[in-house]
């Protein structure tokens, strides 16, 4: 399982922005970001809430799903 179907299934909430993946960090967040590698995982604070979030690059999976099969019509 991917990180983003993780994050799915947990019903948290989560957003976007290209290929990367954003989701609040909280304990349920926090647990599965500890299965993955933190290599492409940062966090940043949110102008508006204030509230910290993850970023993980490359991690939204409806965008390569969509430019894959873009891929694959050429």
């Amino acid at each position: 399982m991917t990180i983003f179907e993780e994050i799915k299934k947990s019903g948290v909430e989560y957003a976007h922005h290209c290929s990367d993946l954003y989701f609040p960090k909280n304990k349920t967040t926090m647990e599965i970001v500890l299965r993955y590698d933190d290599r492409f995982i940062t966090t940043f604070k949110d102008a508006i809430s204030g509230k910290t979030w993850y970023d993980v690059a490359f991690a939204y999976d409806p965008y390569w799903e969509e430019h894959i099969k873009g891929w694959k019509e050429l």
